[in-house]
C-alpha cells in the first residue's frame, strides 16, 4: 500500500492539499495515493467536478470507508484497520514548518495522514494546471464570464457555518472596500458569490444593476451545491480583483487560479457591523 494523503474539509482546502501534494511528490520522486472522499463537508467526488489528473507520482481516487479519518462516529474502525497497513498515522496533520512534510516523504515505511492544509509550497499557477472543471461546469463558467465588463470586482462573502468570516468580515467593511474600488473608476461592475441569501439581497438593493450574482444553491452537503461552488470559484477567478472573506480558503483559491490581486476583509468586531 502506498503512503496515503486524505484531503479533508471544503473545496478550497482540498484543492490546496492536492496541489501541494503533487508538488512535493514531484520534488522527491515519491509515489503517493491521494484520497478525495465524499463526505458531508464536500458531497462530491473529484470526477463530479474536475477532469482527471494523470500524474506519474500521484494517484487520486475517492477511496472507501477504510480511508476516512477515524472518529467516534465511525467507532475508530478505519484506524483499527489501518494499524495493520501503515507504519505511521497522523490525524488533522499540519506541517510545523516548510520541511516537515518533506521529512515524512523521506522516512522509511509508509504512512497515512488526513489534512486540510497545504503540505508544501507550490507555484500558484499549478492550481489551474491540475484543476480543470468538467465540460458542463466550464460552459456555465463561460456563460457567466461573458457578462463581465472587463473591469469587474469579484466579491466572495462567506457566511453560514464560518464563524470567523462572520465575525471579522462584516458587510460594512465589504461595502467600504467596494465603494473605494468603484470610485477609483478602474472598476464598474461587481460579481458577488455568497452562501447567504440575505447578503445577496442586501447587495442587490445597494448596487442595483452594477451587481451580477447567481441565485443558486451553495451547500457543502449536496452534489449540486458543490458544483455551483466550482462555477462560482472559477468565475471569480476571471474578475480583475477579488475582495474576499477572512479565514476562507475559497477566496484565496479563486485568486490563485488566475493570479489576480486579493483583498481580504478583516475588521475587529463592532456592535455597528451589519450582519
Amino acid at each position: 500500500m502506498l503512503s496515503t494523503i486524505v484531503a479533508t474539509s471544503g473545496l478550497g482546502n482540498r484543492i490546496r492539499v492536492v496541489t501541494s501534494t503533487i508538488k512535493a511528490a514531484e520534488t522527491f520522486q515519491k509515489k503517493l495515493r491521494m484520497i478525495w472522499p465524499v463526505t458531508w463537508d464536500c458531497r462530491a467526488a473529484f470526477e463530479d467536478l474536475f477532469q482527471p489528473i494523470n500524474h506519474p507520482f500521484v494517484h487520486l481516487e475517492s477511496g472507501s470507508w477504510k480511508d476516512l479519518p477515524a472518529t467516534k462516529q465511525n467507532l475508530l474502525l478505519p484506524w483499527l484497520y489501518r494499524k495493520t497497513i501503515f507504519k505511521h498515522e497522523w490525524r488533522c496533520y499540519k506541517p510545523h514548518d516548510e520541511r516537515a512534510f518533506s521529512q515524512l516523504l523521506q522516512m522509511e515505511g509508509n504512512f497515512y495522514l488526513d489534512t486540510c492544509y497545504a503540505l508544501a509550497n507550490y507555484p500558484k499557477e499549478d492550481v489551474s494546471r491540475y484543476f480543470k472543471p468538467q465540460t458542463a461546469l466550464q460552459k456555465s463558467i463561460d456563460n457567466i464570464v461573458e457578462g463581465f465588463t472587463g473591469n469587474t470586482i469579484g466579491v466572495h462573502i462567506r457566511r453560514t457555518d464560518n464563524r470567523m468570516a462572520i465575525r471579522f468580515s462584516p458587510l460594512s467593511a465589504f461595502r467600504q472596500k467596494i465603494d473605494q474600488l468603484l470610485e477609483s473608476e478602474a472598476f464598474n461592475q461587481i460579481f458577488l458569490c455568497t452562501d447567504d441569501e440575505q447578503v445577496r439581497q442586501y447587495f442587490k438593493k445597494t448596487y442595483g444593476n452594477r451587481l451580477l450574482t447567481r441565485q443558486v444553491e451553495i451547500s457543502r452537503d449536496s452534489l449540486l451545491g458543490i458544483q455551483n461552488a466550482v462555477i462560482d470559484l472559477w468565475s471569480l477567478a476571471q474578475t480583475r480583483r477579488i475582495v474576499g472573506s477572512y479565514y476562507s480558503s475559497f477566496s484565496e483559491t479563486a485568486a490563485e487560479i488566475s493570479g489576480i490581486p486579493l483583498d481580504i476583509i478583516y475588521q475587529q468586531p463592532s456592535t455597528n457591523n451589519i450582519l
